[in-house]
């Protein structure tokens, strides 16, 4: 049996560790979204919380931890990404809206929406862009505008950790300070953050310091990297077993993945036969090859 001990560092990258670092220390998460955001949010000012999303592993743990925030003036969903995904931008897109629509009430005036924000931190490369910052809002497309109360509602943020490149670090941001924090992956590197001196990120490191000095920390860690690696593995082996079938019965690969997908965000079996033309059955035997269990009509 592997002994978590064995392995000698945790990064804050590790989603476990992640969630529990900025939901405990709201002062850090803070200073990380304005790093982002640039906006003027104030830790004792917001309401944090842990969302699981797509809870289909077999012990009924989430894949994903994401966490949301909310402010006098913005709802945010902020999100570590270490998992394979094939739906990645529509995901980010679906989140998004579901987190604008559930901050109106009934009753309530429009014009009393809050402005949403998602923010990706993505332990992988993902965009074409060589740049590891990525901020996407509404512009008209022929006069290449922008319309200040649409890119005020909508905002969409990718941080690609890997892409990151610092080679002068007397002119370091914040912000590449904390993505700088997010890609240690060593006690050394640690060290080195240290040396820039950032009483807020060092307090940071400070923390990760001590959850990599508990075992018990260490073993939740531990539990997250391995239960994600294996639902990388079965979704990688599903969707092959998918395509074989669904490529049996004349069905186009796209057609298959995007119903994997549509099902792992928790649409219901018999809506997504609808929406693909298809048979309740035929929707069935895709997603079984998954792995999944299938009684959500």
């Amino acid at each position: 049996m592997y002994n978590v001990l064995n392995k000698e560092f945790f990064p804050a990258s590790n989603d476990w560790i992640f969630k529990t670092l900025y939901t405990q220390n709201p002062k850090l998460l803070a200073a990380l979204i304005r790093a982002v955001t640039g906006l003027d949010i104030s830790a004792d000012k917001m309401i944090v919380k842990t969302v699981e999303k797509s809870p289909d592993e077999p012990d009924g743990k989430a894949i994903r931890l994401d966490i949301e925030v909310e402010t006098a003036g913005e709802k945010i969903d902020i999100e570590m990404q270490v998992c394979k995904e094939l739906d990645f931008f529509q995901r980010t897109l679906y989140y998004w809206a579901r987190l604008f629509v559930n901050n109106f009430n009934s009753g309530e005036k429009y014009e009393e929406l809050k402005p949403t924000i998602c923010i990706n931190f993505l332990d992988c490369k993902l965009l074409k862009t060589d740049n590891f910052f990525s901020h996407y809002i509404p512009k008209e497309y022929e006069r290449n505008e922008i319309e200040d109360e649409l890119a005020k509602q909508f905002n969409i943020y990718f941080i690609e950790l890997p892409k990151l490149n610092i080679t002068d670090w007397s002119d370091i941001s914040e912000l590449e300070l904390w993505v700088k924090f997010l890609n240690a992956k060593s006690k050394e590197d640690l060290d080195m953050i240290e040396k820039a001196n950032n009483p807020i990120i060092n307090e940071a490191v400070s923390k990760l310091r001590d959850y990599n000095d508990d075992e018990r920390a260490r073993e939740l860690a531990f539990k997250r990297e391995r239960a994600i690696t294996d639902y990388n593995h079965r979704f990688e082996k599903g969707v092959e077993k998918g395509i074989a079938i669904g490529e049996a019965k004349g069905i186009a690969q796209e057609k298959i993945k995007n119903i994997l997908a549509s099902y792992n965000e928790g649409i219901k079996t018999n809506l997504i036969a609808r929406i693909f033309k298809m048979s309740v059955a035929e929707v069935e035997e895709i997603i079984n090859s998954n792995g999944k269990v299938t009684s959500n009509e």
